[in-house]
């Protein structure tokens, strides 16, 4: 099971908040998804709404990165950038696999996914919130 939205993983910003939980909803969908054995045109569209939640996301920071002149947005953007090129390689796998394999691979994703995105709100969204905060973001 995907680990639920605490407190603990807020920036105290509410828009970015609100982001994460989405990017987060998305992932337990397809999640729900593949223990269901749902079709893989299911997974799909699943797979497209998350990665339009994280585009909009990532979008959504790095604007701000600049607006603000984030210190930190060069490290910021570069894991964001790793991280599209390895969902880019998770389609790809996704792309080329038929037969029941394929849960297997969207599991193989959400499971990288949850891992990814507790590190990075626990260490490189959180250096962020004080320069936000300060530009009266809440």
């Amino acid at each position: 099971m995907i680990f639920a939205w605490e407190q603990k993983y807020s920036v105290n910003v509410r828009e970015i908040d609100l982001q994460h939980k989405e990017v987060l909803e998305s992932m337990h969908f397809i999640y729900d998804l593949i223990i269901s054995k749902k079709p893989l045109s299911d997974l799909n569209k699943a797979l497209d709404v998350l990665m339009h939640h994280s585009n909009a996301h990532f979008l959504t920071e790095e604007n701000y990165f600049k607006e603000f002149n984030y210190g930190g947005a060069e490290e910021h953007i570069e894991a964001h950038n790793k991280l599209r090129k390895d969902l880019a390689d998770f389609v790809e796998k996704i792309k080329k696999q038929d037969g029941a394999g394929i849960y297997k691979i969207f599991y193989d994703l959400i499971d990288f996914l949850e891992n990814w995105l507790v590190d990075h709100l626990e260490t490189l969204d959180k250096k962020y919130t004080k320069c936000f905060n300060e530009h009266g973001l809440h």
